[in-house]
């Protein structure tokens, strides 16, 4: 959208009356249909891709790129036709492959047959790729005809940290939905293994799960719940703020999985990303692509395998640590986050520049949660507050989504991308430049 181009969302989310509807700026409508007869469902499930490609026709037909997320097997011809006939870019956004091990019924799961169709039959030379993960780029990097890896970035630098905790036990927490893919389970179990006095001196809090679900989706035994009282504590299901503040205050968190698995390889964990941005280190194994992120007793302790034997040996290696060293690795937790996966860096490495504090990234659309790098404009801090007292102004003069640039006043050096003149201009009127100061280091690029 920041480019001047139109975005429009088609999905299979709450219904939405066959109305067009706008969140945070973004117009969007949902194909799923609201009634009791599942047979009625279903025949309008199977025909998603044929009714999206009729709404576009009607109502979108001045289009340029399609981005897939997730359709079934049956629509991904009649959207590859509607591109063709548009001669229109193709873009699936890939973040996940499924393992088997994942459900009960396996490969006849009908989830893990439609993912199977995506990532082997249907992205071929005709589509780009967005991968998460070093093993999907690698698997598509044959198949598509471009691919581009992007792990998961936030707004670090909004993500409150705390450096000093002053915590009478060693807190873990664990915050998510685990069905069958981490294994909250060996978790809870390697709290068991540990001795009386050792678990005296520790407290495990799991965050999303309730103790019926602990017990029916992950296999944990009701007298293992029993036998520790006073060290695991069960808080079913809270806000998302509520549960980013159990990571903050938390000393690690924890994220086990079957690292063997494929569904471990080509993902690529939020959990891990939202805590090193909260300034907790993490007791993980290594899954993905977080080999290049994690070192052990820096940023993280790191668990060899994923058994309850090796769970509980790590647990003990935290538990002798004093406070300064708890306070040194969540500041290299912290680090971590802030140069690999905030935006900012992302928007450095990007465009191969540098900025400092002197700077703050502007999200064009005014949504803090799109950190797409097209939606990011770095600014001098001063103009940037002065940019939001006077955007209703500026949007009266400008379209602000079509703005992208780079300025660097005090060393005279100014990168510019799409039309930018005229938001030169009124940075010039914000701040008392002169036009023609201005104008020595600049290249419009229209």
């Amino acid at each position: 959208m920041d480019m001047g181009h139109d975005v429009f969302v088609i999905g299979y989310g709450p219904y939405t009356g066959n109305k067009e509807k706008v969140y945070d700026s973004v117009p969007y409508i949902s194909f799923r249909k609201k009634s009791n007869n599942r047979i009625i469902r279903a025949f309008y499930r199977v025909n998603f891709g044929s009714r999206v490609a009729t709404y576009i026709k009607k109502h979108h037909q001045d289009f340029n790129c399609l981005l897939v997320v997730d359709i079934l097997p049956n629509a991904f011809k009649t959207i590859e036709k509607l591109a063709q006939e548009r001669n229109a870019l193709l873009i699936h956004d890939s973040v996940e492959w499924y393992s088997p091990e994942e459900f009960e019924n396996r490969e006849k799961n009908r989830a893990y047959k439609n993912k199977e169709y995506t990532n082997l039959i249907a992205i071929n030379k005709k589509w780009r790729v967005i991968a998460i993960s070093k093993y999907l780029e690698n698997h598509f990097s044959s198949r598509c005809s471009k691919v581009v890896r992007i792990p998961v970035i936030m707004d670090v630098n909004n993500m409150k940290s705390i450096v000093t905790h002053n915590n009478k036990k060693k807190q873990f927490v664990y915050a998510g939905a685990p069905s069958r893919k981490d294994y909250l389970r060996e978790m809870i179990y390697g709290f068991r293994q540990l001795s009386s006095d050792e678990r005296n001196g520790v407290e495990f809090h799991v965050i999303g799960v309730n103790e019926n679900q602990l017990i029916s989706i992950c296999g944990v035994e009701k007298s293992c719940i029993d036998d520790l009282e006073g060290t695991l504590f069960v808080h079913g299901r809270v806000s998302r703020d509520e549960a980013l503040k159990w990571v903050q205050n938390a000393d690690f968190t924890m994220l086990i999985r079957d690292e063997s698995l494929r569904y471990a390889k080509a993902g690529f964990p939020t959990k891990i990303v939202e805590s090193l941005s909260s300034g907790t280190p993490v007791v993980c194994n290594i899954s993905s692509d977080l080999g290049e992120y994690l070192e052990d007793g820096k940023n993280a302790f790191i668990i060899n395998g994923h058994s309850v034997e090796s769970i509980a040996a790590t647990i003990r290696k935290i538990i002798p640590l004093k406070t300064d060293s708890l306070d040194i690795m969540r500041k290299e937790a912290r680090k971590t986050a802030e140069k690999y996966f905030d935006y900012r860096q992302y928007y450095k490495d990007y465009y191969k520049i540098d900025f400092d504090d002197e700077y703050e990234v502007h999200h064009i659309d005014f949504d803090r949660n799109n950190n797409d790098i097209n939606n990011l404009l770095l600014l001098p801090k001063h103009l940037h507050t002065k940019y939001h007292k006077l955007y209703p102004y500026i949007q009266s003069i400008i379209d602000d989504r079509t703005l992208k640039a780079v300025i660097d006043i005090n060393n005279g050096t100014t990168y510019y991308f799409d039309e930018i003149k005229s938001f030169c201009e009124i940075m010039i009127e914000i701040n008392h430049w002169k036009l023609q100061k201005v104008e020595r280091y600049c290249n419009f690029n229209k």
